[in-house]
């Protein structure tokens, strides 16, 4: 249970994160990227769901990533570079701290990269179909939350979509506020997620065979890894909480060390 003092502070992180004006450029640069990506499409389908998937197999999409991390992922930097630490730890517990930031890194993350991407599915759908009758018979039918679409539920199908890839978002997120620590180099620190997105795409999916620990397959919101959809949907959301422990973990013993130890 989370405690009422702590539960006020999570309410007011999330209150600021969600007002910020980094929360709402994050959500028209998601849009942004995702209009940018399209050039790189082609140009011979014009409903929305195939351009929409379409996005799923481009470089360029990685920018959205990289935006969707803007609202919470300079959280810890800002405290430590403004010199707000100490006066922060003097009125609460760090471990409060730590655990409030780390939540609403998660939810404004999640929430903010799936607004981006309903915004371009919206903006699109204006002056374009959501679905031609032909487009399912071109799509593979291993793709995930393709049913909901065959069955009409087109909303469901993009918001579900876009929330199961948010999840690479989120965890992202977290590591580059971990680095952020101790770098104070907002260059640097927006360049660790490009780092770890390769890494886990071209070195560790080449090592590791295994599709269920393949995150780029897990996190990507289109590759059936499970027989159901909810199965996929569970485990990608299990994977980011393991992940995310982990990296609250790793921060709490750094910023510790850091804080008072220095």
């Amino acid at each position: 249970m989370i405690k009422k003092g702590n539960l006020r502070l999570l309410l007011m992180d999330i209150r600021y994160a969600v007002i910020s004006w980094r929360f709402l450029l994050s959500i028209v640069l998601g849009a942004a990227i995702c209009f940018f990506t399209l050039l790189f499409c082609g140009d011979y389908q014009s409903e929305t769901i195939h351009k929409y998937i379409l996005l799923h197999d481009r470089a360029q999409s990685f920018l959205a990533y990289i935006i969707g991390i803007l609202p919470s992922a300079l959280a810890f930097y800002d405290d430590i570079a403004h010199s707000n630490m100490r006066n922060i730890v003097g009125r609460i517990k760090l471990r409060n701290y730590i655990f409030s930031k780390t939540i609403t890194a998660f939810l404004t993350t999640i929430l903010a990269f799936t607004c981006g991407k309903m915004l371009f599915v919206t903006l699109h759908s204006i002056y374009n179909p959501v679905c031609l009758p032909e487009s399912f018979s071109k799509l593979p039918d291993s793709l995930l939350y393709l049913d909901l679409a065959k069955e009409g539920h087109y909303l469901l199908y993009f918001l579900l979509s876009s929330l199961h890839k948010s999840f690479y978002c989120a965890v992202l997120c977290q590591i580059v506020m971990l680095f952020s620590i101790c770098i104070q180099n907002v260059s640097v620190i927006f360049s660790i997620p490009i780092a770890i997105f390769y890494v886990v795409h071209f070195y560790i999916n080449n090592k590791i065979q295994l599709e269920y620990l393949n995150l780029s397959k897990v996190f990507d919101g289109a590759t059936r890894i499970w027989p159901l959809d909810s199965q996929n949907f569970l485990y990608a959301l299990f994977i980011m909480f393991v992940c995310g422990f982990l990296v609250y973990r790793m921060t709490l013993k750094i910023f510790e060390r850091k804080m008072y130890h220095e």
